[in-house]
C-alpha cells in the first residue's frame, strides 16, 4: 500500500509510534483519489477516503500528506489522557 515514489517530503510527520499507509488511485478522468490508514502501535484509528484530490501525483500524495498528519495531531490532542497515545 505505500506507494511513496517521490521521496520522504511526501510522508507524514508522525507522533511516536504512529503509522501511515496511502494507496492513491485514478478515475476515469484522471482525477487521484486516495485512500489513508492511520494506526497507533498497530490498531487501526482511522481509514479515510478521499477522492478527486488532484490530477498531480506528486500534488495528491502531498494533500493526503497534509490530511493524515492534520487528523492524527487532531486525534492526539483531543485525546491527552489516553494511554493509546
Amino acid at each position: 500500500m505505500n506507494e511513496v515514489e517521490e521521496g520522504k517530503e511526501h510522508w507524514p510527520n508522525l507522533p511516536d509510534k504512529w503509522g501511515c499507509s496511502i494507496e492513491l488511485n485514478t478515475n476515469a478522468d484522471g482525477q487521484y483519489g486516495v485512500t489513508i490508514e492511520l494506526r497507533h502501535d498497530g490498531v487501526l484509528k482511522c481509514r479515510m477516503a478521499v477522492t478527486q484530490i488532484g490530477r498531480d501525483k506528486s500534488e495528491a500524495f502531498l494533500r493526503a500528506k497534509e490530511r493524515a498528519e492534520r487528523w492524527t495531531w487532531d486525534w492526539v490532542g483531543r485525546h491527552p489522557d489516553d494511554p493509546v497515545r
